[in-house]
């Protein structure tokens, strides 16, 4: 009987450790591609110091992204659709919490996307590795930023007595 409780004991200490630890997802292993397009959001200074849900301490200076599903430590580019500006985040927490929403980007990587003041803006996400991105036709290509001219100014409209 003594043996018995004393298994019991091993069995639930042992059943303790294992709930204890949580595992790490690795990163996306090389070869895998991810491509994501949407919105995406940023967060900063209200979080900064805060721990994130991969354990890490949030730091707005960083060039971190939260995604619900990516692992965390996924090298990630990202290109913001409005203006061809790219960053490279490294996920290692969750989010966002909208609907409309496919990542938010720490305070950093939004001033290098450009959209600190229109706080959302249209992206394409994909994974990188080794600082190059990979596609499913071209294995590495490097992800060099990629700034366009603004477009031209807007014709204004004709005159209302404009013959048409």
């Amino acid at each position: 009987m003594k043996n018995i409780n004393v298994f019991v004991v091993v069995l639930y200490i042992s059943v303790l450790c294992v709930h204890s630890v949580q595992a790490q997802p690795s990163p996306i292993p090389m070869g895998d591609y991810f491509r994501q397009e949407g919105n995406a959001s940023w967060y900063g200074n209200e979080f900064e110091g805060r721990r994130t849900a991969s354990g890490e301490i949030f730091e707005a200076s960083k060039l971190t992204a939260a995604h619900p599903t990516l692992p965390f430590g996924t090298q990630l580019l990202i290109t913001n659709k409005n203006n061809n500006r790219q960053v490279s985040v490294r996920v290692n927490d969750r989010g966002p919490f909208v609907a409309s929403r496919i990542i938010d980007v720490s305070r950093a990587a939004a001033e290098q996307l450009d959209m600190i003041y229109s706080g959302v803006a249209p992206v394409l996400v994909e994974t990188m590795h080794a600082g190059r991105v990979y596609t499913q036709d071209v294995p590495y290509v490097p992800a060099p930023p990629v700034y366009l001219p603004p477009p031209p100014p807007q014709m204004p409209p004709p005159p209302a007595d404009f013959p048409v």
